[in-house]
């Protein structure tokens, strides 16, 4: 969550002189050259909002929420966010991506913490959550 809003606010700073191009529609059918090898406000605009950020800052909300309330993430999630860490690493020299493989293994020793604990809650192999996990005790039961 700290590195997508970081990298949000940092680049939009340095690149908010364009957002009256990013909002009057001056990125609208941008011909295919623009995307190959963006420049000016479309460069801008694909290195801060158009980029990882968003999706980064709200998976890193989603994942503490799900923390707080006891359930643990299952460990694929972990190993997916540090796989896209090292290959962008290893695309683009020198590169902050290196950092995603702190909350990555943390979430993998996470789940494997919980599964050798038997923690209620905890996602097993697959990902699913037990049904007797804080999740299903929050649910209201139908009197049905």
């Amino acid at each position: 969550m700290f590195l997508g809003a970081l990298h949000l606010l940092a680049l939009g700073v340095q690149n908010a002189h364009y957002l009256d191009e990013w909002f009057t529609g001056e990125l609208w059918l941008l011909p295919r050259a623009d995307f190959v090898t963006p420049h000016g406000a479309a460069g801008a605009f694909w290195i801060s909002l158009g980029s990882f950020a968003v999706p980064m800052t709200v998976l890193g909300a989603l994942l503490a929420d799900l923390g707080r309330r006891g359930i643990t993430v299952p460990a694929w999630a972990g190993w997916a966010l540090g796989g896209w860490a090292l290959v962008g690493a290893a695309v683009v020299e020198p590169t902050p991506m290196l950092l995603v493989l702190v909350p990555a293994g943390l979430l993998v020793r996470a789940a494997g913490a919980a599964r050798r604990s038997g923690v209620a809650g905890a996602a097993g192999a697959d990902g699913a959550a037990g049904a007797e996990g804080p999740a299903a005790q929050e649910r209201p039961r139908s009197s049905r």
